[in-house]
């Protein structure tokens, strides 16, 4: 009788100061409410700053669609990969973090590609350029929404949570800069395009044991 009424005591202490929380909505609908949530602003940004003079060529451009193509692929799979990456272990499904790796490896690829075809310029980093302050705009809120969407997180992987959220804002950036930035280069994309988003998911990355924790 005792031990009975010891064990209720134990669970009444241990669950007292517990207060109940609402369950996280599934890793697809949060998926899906970060990407509606992250094309919306980045066409603001694009109707605010101004589409390229030249959109209506570049839209046929072979290098124009596979730049944009691989990107997008490769965002989509690292957001859907976050979302499933704030719960522990992924619900099993770890295997969604290998198309947005897979996807980076061949933007890597198509990246040396084209550098063996065009003449390569390399952009003065001194200077602070246009598309570095588009850049951060196209990325800061998609950045803090996804911040905000996953402070609930219980990942047990913090470096690819850091990597996949990296991806998927810079996808997002990239495409949005493409449309918006007349110059096509392979050079000046990864270079002026992606380079702070590199850096910044370093930082993150660096960061991300005391980011995602519990």
């Amino acid at each position: 009788m005792n031990s009975k009424l010891d064990t209720e005591q134990l669970i009444e202490r241990l669950s007292g100061e517990c207060m109940p929380l609402k369950p996280l909505l599934s890793p697809f609908v949060r998926a899906l409410i970060w990407t509606g949530a992250a094309v919306l602003y980045t066409a603001f940004c694009i109707w605010f700053l101004g589409v390229r003079s030249d959109i209506q060529d570049v839209l046929y451009s072979p290098y124009f669609i596979i730049d944009n193509l691989i990107v997008l692929l490769t965002g989509l799979g690292a957001v859907l990969a976050s979302a499933w990456l704030c719960v522990p272990d992924m619900r099993g499904a770890r295997w969604m973090s290998i198309p947005p790796l897979l996807g980076t490896i061949a933007f890597i690829v198509w990246v040396a590609f084209r550098s063996m075809e065009e003449t390569i310029h390399m952009p003065d980093l001194l200077r602070w350029r246009h598309c570095f302050s588009t850049g951060l705009m196209l990325g800061f809120i998609p950045a803090l929404v996804m911040a905000l969407m996953i402070r609930r997180a219980c990942t047990t992987a913090p470096l690819l949570m850091a990597l996949m959220n990296s991806l998927a804002v810079a996808a997002m950036a990239f495409i949005g800069l493409h449309i918006i930035c007349a110059n096509d280069e392979i050079t000046h994309a990864v270079i002026e395009h992606l380079l702070p988003f590199l850096l910044a998911g370093g930082i993150t990355g660096l960061l991300a044991r005391r980011l995602y924790r519990w």
